[in-house]
C-alpha cells in the first residue's frame, strides 16, 4: 500500500543516489487519476492561504507549481533535492536556511515529501519550512492502511467521508519512504502532535477522493 511520493527524496541515501528518477514522473506511469484528485485538494488548500508568493518543496512532475503560476497568477518557487527535475533551487530541504531567507514567503507547502527523511527528521525539517513562511505552511503525508470511504449527495449538497484502518504494521524503508502514519510508532496522533508542536494546526484531514494523503492546514507561530 505504498505508492511514490509527489516529490523526489530530498536527502539522499548512503549511496548518494536519489530513490527515483526523473522519468518517474512521466505522465503515462505517474499522474494516475487519484493524483489528479490529490492535486485538486493541494491547488485548493494552497489558494485557501491567499498567498501570493509559495515555495513549493518537492515539485514532482510540476503540475501544482504550474496551475499556481499559469491560473492562479501566484510567484511560486521550487525547491527539490534533484536537479534533473529543474526546480529553481535544488537543495536537501533540512538545510533550507542556506537557500532562502527567513520569511521568505507566504505559504510553504510540501506535499508527499516528509516521509522520505527519517522519521527523527519530521520536527527539523518542518522548522526549516516554518522559517522560510510569514504565514503558511501546508503538509500531506501517506497514510497506511485500507481506505473507507461514504459518499452522500442531495441537489446541491455534498458530503464526503474517508479514513484509513490500519493494523499498524512494522514499518520498513521501502526504498522511497521512510515511515508513513499509521504504521507502528507512527499514529496519527502522534504525527499531528509533533506537527503541532511547531505550527498552529488550522486543519487537518484525509484527502477525500483519496485517503491515502493527509493534509495539514498550518499558520506559522510567532512571537
Amino acid at each position: 500500500m505504498t505508492e511514490a511520493s509527489a516529490a523526489t527524496f530530498l536527502s539522499p541515501p548512503a549511496s548518494g543516489a536519489v530513490q527515483v528518477r526523473a522519468e518517474h514522473y512521466s505522465a503515462q506511469h505517474y499522474d494516475e487519476l487519484h493524483r489528479w484528485m490529490s492535486y485538486w485538494y493541494q491547488i485548493q488548500s494552497a489558494a485557501r492561504t491567499q498567498a501570493q508568493t509559495v515555495l513549493e518543496i518537492g515539485m514532482g512532475g510540476g503540475i501544482v507549481s504550474s496551475y499556481l503560476r499559469s491560473r492562479l497568477g501566484l510567484e511560486v518557487t521550487t525547491f527539490d533535492f534533484d536537479p534533473a527535475l529543474r526546480p529553481d533551487l535544488v537543495g536537501d530541504v533540512r538545510e533550507l536556511d542556506s537557500f532562502v531567507s527567513e520569511n521568505a514567503f507566504d505559504a510553504v507547502v510540501a506535499f508527499q515529501v516528509l516521509e522520505h527523511l527519517p522519521f527523527g527528521d519530521l520536527v527539523p525539517a518542518l522548522q526549516q519550512l516554518v522559517r522560510a513562511s510569514c504565514r503558511s505552511v501546508i503538509l500531506s503525508l501517506p497514510h497506511y492502511g485500507y481506505d473507507f470511504q461514504m459518499r452522500f449527495r442531495l441537489w446541491k449538497w455534498k458530503w464526503g467521508f474517508s479514513r484509513k484502518i490500519s493494523k499498524y504494521p512494522v514499518w520498513s524503508f521501502n526504498g522511497e519512504h521512510y515511515w508513513e502514519i499509521g504504521t507502528r510508532g507512527h499514529s496519527l496522533a502522534r504525527v499531528s502532535q509533533m506537527v503541532g508542536g511547531v505550527v498552529l494546526v488550522h486543519r487537518q484531514y484525509f484527502c477525500p477522493d483519496y485517503p491515502y494523503h493527509y493534509f495539514f492546514e498550518c499558520e506559522t507561530q510567532r512571537a
